[in-house]
């Protein structure tokens, strides 16, 4: 074994990326036999220094395809003739070589190396990178592309493949953990996509990350931030008994008024509102306000006195003016008389009041995200049909009670 083990260590020592397989010719001539075995001398009784000088100058990893091979055929040899625990050693500063210098992923398939080896080398190929960190491919793809994690591509002998440095993915996986898309954001919140975008835009949120491009990245935002941005509205987990919902106060506003939601936010966060909730963390769309204070603070928001014309109301609404003429004509929207106008004239109170107590179908379909198909079959299967069901004379557009939705 000795003897054998002198012998395939002399057909690598020194070669410098030379393949070649068989006893080593320079072994059976005296005149170059005293070098080689000075050499191979060096590496078995070298110590830890002398053993990895032999994989540094003997395979040259990582600089030359024909190195990489030369080792590939050293292991195994080395692993398969050579398996008593004497040589376990070796077998150590083997595979703590590979893990600083293998320029390639080690799999289950490289089953002449300890687990250990295998789980704490540094490159892994793409798909299984993703796969046992839970990340998706996207992120991965993205953070490649940013140089936030290192990557190289290595042409196997049917297609190419990329490898990541395991270090960096695991840096990835603790900053998506703590992190979130723009649309698991506002999921997160409670919100629509176009709702978060007004509270990003009215500088409630920084973000971690902004994409590099309309094509290319995404927004990602502190999920500890968002987290503290909603413990900040609620006001108490005891609802009052005449709660009002927030989906409930967002249809007091009149139509034409822009974000609304910001504007409900801004006057909790400014103590002119209380927001109750059943927790210390729920969602937006969870939030409950006192129906008499939120009315008393509505009416200081805006004047109601004010008269329109039916095409201004329309306007106001915005709805087309047909259709503010049928809800004049059938007495959903109140109306009066004035000497000094011609026509019928809408007042803001007429119309919050109309908007607090009529829901329109476009508007359930767009807080939905769905058609107003599907929303007007999902509420007619629970019994709640709109206003004109019975009417000979239809309205342009769907109009539900308000108090019909809860």
């Amino acid at each position: 074994m000795r003897s054998q083990l002198i012998l395939l260590f002399s057909r690598f020592v020194g070669r410098d990326g030379v393949g070649k397989t068989g006893i080593d010719t320079r072994v059976l001539q005296m005149d170059t036999a005293a070098d080689v075995m000075t050499l191979v001398a060096d590496v078995l009784f070298g110590g830890t220094e002398g053993f990895t000088r032999f994989l540094g100058t003997s395979f040259s990893v990582g600089a030359s395809e024909q190195g990489e091979r030369r080792l590939n055929r050293f292991y195994k040899a080395f692993y398969r003739a050579f398996e008593d625990d004497c040589f376990d050693p070796y077998k150590h500063l083997l595979e703590q070589y590979l893990n600083q210098h293998w320029p390639k992923a080690l799999s289950r398939r490289n089953s002449l190396f300890r687990d250990r080896t295998i789980q704490s080398h540094p490159w892994l190929a793409l798909q299984t990178a993703c796969r046992d960190f839970t990340i998706p491919k996207s992120h991965m793809r993205r953070a490649v592309e940013g140089d936030e994690v290192r990557s190289m591509t290595v042409q196997g002998p049917k297609r190419e493949s990329v490898l990541v440095w395991k270090p960096d993915v695991v840096r990835l996986k603790v900053r998506l953990a703590g992190s979130l898309t723009a649309k698991d954001a506002a999921d997160y919140l409670g919100v629509t996509k176009k709702q978060f975008g007004q509270l990003r835009q009215s500088g409630y949120f920084t973000h971690l990350a902004a994409p590099e491009s309309a094509s290319r990245g995404v927004w990602a935002f502190s999920k500890d931030e968002l987290s503290k941005f909603l413990t900040s509205l609620v006001h108490s987990s005891l609802a009052p008994p005449e709660a009002m919902t927030l989906s409930h106060a967002l249809r007091r506003f009149r139509a034409g008024v822009k974000e609304p939601l910001v504007i409900i936010i801004e006057a909790i966060r400014e103590g002119a509102l209380s927001a109750y909730a059943p927790s210390q963390e729920p969602t937006i769309r969870e939030l409950a306000f006192d129906g008499q204070q939120f009315e008393d603070w509505y009416r200081d928001q805006s004047s109601g006195s004010e008269l329109f014309s039916i095409t201004e109301a329309a306007k106001r609404m915005g709805i087309h003016q047909e259709f503010a003429y049928q809800l004049a004509n059938t007495g959903l929207l109140e109306t009066y008389s004035s000497n000094h106008s011609p026509g019928q004239l809408v007042s803001q109170n007429s119309i919050d009041k109309f908007c607090s107590e009529y829901v329109l179908l476009r508007d359930l379909a767009r807080e939905a995200g769905r058609s107003s198909a599907s929303v007007m079959n999902d509420l007619a299967s629970r019994g709640i049909r709109p206003v004109d069901a019975d009417w000979d004379q239809q309205l342009r557009q769907k109009v539900y009670l308000a108090g019909d939705l809860g």
